[in-house]
C-alpha cells in the first residue's frame, strides 16, 4: 500500500510559465530504466504532468528520491505517483512502458483498455512469448496507436552521419565486451546495424553461444554468453560476443570500403579512418548518451510532430521474432521451445 506521501502530486513551477496545454505522459514501471526515462522527461521544454504508476511502494519512493536528487526543473512539472492503472487519467499524450518483459504484452493490454494515449515508447526486450508480438501488433492497429521501441543508438546524430558512408555498402559489424548479455542486449546492435546498412533481411546464427545458460541480472530470468552472428542480403555480417569472464571493456567496430570505425564506449572516443585522408586514424570524442538525458528529446519530437527517430514497432518487432527463433534452440528447454518462451529482459 502506497503511504499518503506518495499519493500527493507534487507540482514546481516557474516565474515565466508557457501559455500552452501540458503533456500528460505517463511513466509504467519506475524500476532503475523507469526512473531514468522519468529524469529526463522533466527536462521537458513545456509544462508536463507526469503520472508515475510502479506496484512497488519502494519503486515509488526511489522514483520520488531520484527527482529531487535531479532537481526538477524551474518551470511548471506535476509528478503523480500511483501503484496502478485505475487512476489515470482517461487521455493520454505519451505512454512510456518500461515494466519488465514478461508482464509487458498484459501491461500493455490493461493500459489501452483503461486510457486512449496515440504514442507509445516501449522497453525492449518487447516480450518473451512469440505469439505476444502478433496479439500486440493487432492491440495497437486496432486502437490506432504508434508504438517506438527504446533502441536510441540510431538516433544518436552520429549514426545517422556515419549512415550516408554506409547505406546499400556490405558492412562488417563487430560488438564485444565481457558480461554483456546477449539476451538483454544484442539488439540494440542488429538495429543499429540494419540502420547503417539500410537492409533488413538478415539471418541470424546462435551456434557460437555458450552451451551453458548464464544468469540474468534479474532474479527468474536468463541470459546468454558467446558469440551471436548474422548476415545480410548484401553480403554484410554482425558478430556480437559476450563473453563469460574477464573485465574487457566494450568496443564497436564498423568497416566496409568507404570507413573504418573503431569505437571504445568507456573513453567515449572513437577512431575513423576514411579513403580521402589516405586511411589516416583520426579521433572523434563521442560520449555515449545517458538514458536520463534522452526520453525528454524523445518525447518532444514525437508530441510536435508524431514521429520518432526510434525504430517503430513493426521494424524493431521483426527483429525481436528473429532474436528470440535464434535463441530459442539454445536455451534447452523443451517446454520453452513449445510455448514460444525465451525468459529474456
Amino acid at each position: 500500500m502506497i503511504t499518503p506521501k506518495h499519493s500527493r502530486k507534487t507540482r514546481v513551477c516557474s516565474g515565466t510559465e508557457r501559455i500552452k496545454k501540458p503533456a500528460v505522459i505517463a511513466v509504467i514501471g519506475s524500476g532503475v530504466i523507469g526512473r531514468r526515462h522519468l529524469e529526463a522527461l522533466s527536462l521537458m521544454d513545456r509544462p508536463v504532468t507526469l503520472e508515475v504508476v510502479d506496484p512497488s511502494a519502494e519503486a515509488l519512493l526511489k522514483a520520488e528520491r531520484a527527482l529531487q536528487e535531479a532537481g526538477l526543473p524551474r518551470r511548471t512539472i506535476t509528478v503523480r505517483y500511483r501503484h496502478n492503472l485505475e487512476g489515470l487519467p482517461s487521455k493520454l499524450d505519451l505512454a512510456v512502458v518500461a515494466v519488465k518483459a514478461d508482464v509487458r504484452r498484459l501491461v500493455l493490454e490493461d493500459l489501452l483498455a483503461r486510457v486512449t494515449v496515440p504514442y507509445l515508447v516501449l522497453e525492449k526486450i518487447l516480450f518473451q512469448k512469440l505469439p505476444d508480438y502478433g496479439r500486440i501488433r493487432e492491440l495497437l492497429g486496432r486502437n490506432g496507436v504508434k508504438a517506438w521501441v527504446n533502441c536510441p543508438l540510431r538516433a544518436m546524430a552520429f549514426f545517422k552521419l556515419l549512415r550516408r558512408k554506409t547505406e546499400g555498402l556490405p558492412l562488417n559489424y563487430s560488438f564485444c565486451a565481457s558480461h554483456l548479455g546477449l539476451g538483454c542486449n544484442s539488439i540494440h546492435h542488429l538495429d543499429l546495424f540494419v540502420f547503417l546498412s539500410g537492409r533488413n533481411d538478415i539471418i541470424l546464427d546462435a551456434s557460437l553461444l555458450d552451451q551453458e545458460l548464464a544468469a540474468a541480472k534479474r532474479p527468474g530470468f536468463v541470459e546468454f554468453t558467446g558469440t551471436l552472428t548474422a548476415r545480410n542480403g548484401k553480403g554484410g555480417t554482425v558478430r556480437i560476443t559476450s563473453y563469460r569472464r574477464g573485465s574487457a571493456p566494450p568496443m564497436l567496430t564498423i568497416f566496409c570500403e568507404s570507413i573504418r570505425f573503431i569505437y571504445r564506449l568507456n573513453e567515449q572516443t572513437a577512431w575513423v579512418a576514411e579513403p580521402r585522408s589516405g586511411w589516416r586514424w583520426r579521433a572523434v570524442p563521442l560520449p555515449f548518451p545517458k538514458q536520463s538525458r534522452l526520453t525528454h528529446l524523445v518525447a518532444r519530437q514525437i508530441l510536435n510532430e508524431g514521429v520518432s527517430d526510434l525504430p517503430t514497432f513493426e521494424e524493431s518487432a521483426r527483429l525481436h521474432v528473429l532474436l528470440l527463433q535464434a535463441l530459442l534452440p539454445k536455451t534447452g528447454r523443451r517446454e520453452w521451445e513449445e510455448e514460444g518462451l525465451c525468459p529474456i529482459t
